[in-house]
């Protein structure tokens, strides 16, 4: 679903900015078969498509979740990486990191990394300590 979502958020960009239509879009998804589907989780789908790779090396195995269900796989997917950065980082490190991957992770990366990665130095803390099996 999430794949299918992503094509039509392409597909419906405007051609002047760049950015997405967002009553085109909307159209796009009734048309599609999408229209039933709440916007918050055809975003988590959308969201779960892109983050395939990092959401699958950071929960494993998915047992104990509603793995079916975009919006809770995200919330299951916060929670462990929340988690490993708690495990692995020092308290006020920790929350430094938190922050910024909570930033990242609300679509704000390029002004993360441009605000946060030389403050911080965790530039990679969640590739490398988060996100390994």
């Amino acid at each position: 679903m999430g794949g299918a979502l992503l094509i039509g958020r392409a597909e419906c960009l405007s051609e002047k900015t760049g950015k997405l239509n967002t009553k085109r879009f909307g159209a796009w998804c009734v048309e599609k078969g999408f229209g039933p589907i709440d916007a918050p989780t055809r975003s988590n789908a959308m969201w779960l498509a892109e983050e395939w790779e990092r959401v699958t090396a950071a929960l494993g195995d998915t047992q104990g979740t509603n793995a079916n269900n975009p919006t809770e796989v995200r919330k299951a997917y916060r929670k462990a990486v929340e988690a490993a950065i708690a495990a692995a980082l020092d308290e006020e490190t920790a929350k430094k990191a938190l922050k910024f991957h909570r930033m990242v992770e609300a679509d704000s990366a390029a002004q993360a990394e441009t605000d946060m990665a030389e403050r911080w130095g965790v530039v990679s803390l969640c590739d490398n300590r988060c996100h390994s099996s």
